[in-house]
């Protein structure tokens, strides 16, 4: 059975001794208060362990070496282009090797994130060449099946906000389809692999909601294994926050069981190991 909020509405409300909820208790916590810590724990917990991984398509365009990452995007932790992949780099790596490297055009072989604008990914060399898309704009609809694709190729379809897409996605013999869309989507997709000939992402995933406001919704994206270690985190940051609740050594001891759920997952999903003795 997944875990939903309120299953760590009531573990929380224990804690503080406020069997019956927050809202009719003694009023140290409120219920907008445990709402606000969910999200902000979730996305912590979701960014620092990278237990959930989403694949992300970004089409690439010839001489445009810096492409704007997508909302879901949390962290990119590794990246390929046309199937391929490459490496991260820095941009004091990548000025001192070769200081024209920013005129390059060729096939992708490296990408950096510092020194540019939040949320932005750029590639090096330039790409010489255009990524395979379809673009959907307003005010165009979408109805049908696409069966496959015209050549031996692969293609991005990428929709506008607006855009409806009605029908299904099935098998491109051909080639492979990717579909990205701003909006919902109606059908089915029966058969997706990675895109040729474009950039593509590995990211760790944050909620699709920030706030959680709804005590019966599950519990996003968390394992069920893990969700002691969320109860422990919305404690800690209840405990060390300014109100008639605060209390500095109960946030401690929930912050550092928090804090060894983090690293235990961690270390399973990033492959990170640990001598003996040595503090993670």
């Amino acid at each position: 059975m997944p875990t939903t909020v309120n299953d760590i509405y009531q573990q929380v409300a224990k804690i503080f001794m406020e069997d019956v909820g927050f809202s009719a208790g003694t009023g140290m916590i409120t219920d907008s208060m445990f709402f606000t810590s969910l999200g902000d724990v979730m996305s912590d917990f979701l960014s620092r362990t990278g237990c959930i991984k989403k694949l992300v398509n970004i089409p690439i365009s010839f001489g445009q070496s810096t492409y704007v990452e997508p909302e879901v995007v949390c962290e990119v932790q590794a990246a390929s282009q046309n199937q391929t992949f490459i490496y991260r780099d820095s941009g004091f790596f990548l000025d001192s090797a070769n200081p024209q490297w920013t005129s390059e055009f060729d096939q992708p072989a490296k990408w950096r994130e510092d020194e540019n604008l939040p949320r932005r990914i750029q590639l090096t060399p330039t790409p010489n060449v255009d990524g395979w898309q379809v673009r959907v704009s307003l005010p165009q609809q979408g109805y049908g099946t696409i069966s496959s694709t015209s050549a031996a190729v692969d293609f991005d379809i990428v929709a506008d906000v607006g855009v409806q897409g009605y029908g299904t996605i099935s098998a491109a013999p051909n080639g492979a389809a990717y579909l990205e869309v701003l909006n919902q989507g109606y059908g089915t997709i029966a058969d997706m692999v990675s895109s040729t000939g474009n950039l593509q992402m590995i990211s760790a995933v944050t909620p699709f909601s920030q706030t959680q406001t709804y005590l019966l919704n599950y519990l996003e994206l968390i394992p069920d294994s893990f969700t002691l270690a969320i109860s422990y985190g919305v404690a800690a940051k209840l405990f060390s926050a300014d109100s008639e609740s605060k209390d500095i050594q109960r946030s401690k001891y929930c912050q550092s069981r928090y804090q060894f759920m983090l690293s235990l997952v961690g270390s399973v999903m990033n492959e990170v190991s640990f001598e003996e003795g040595e503090e993670p």
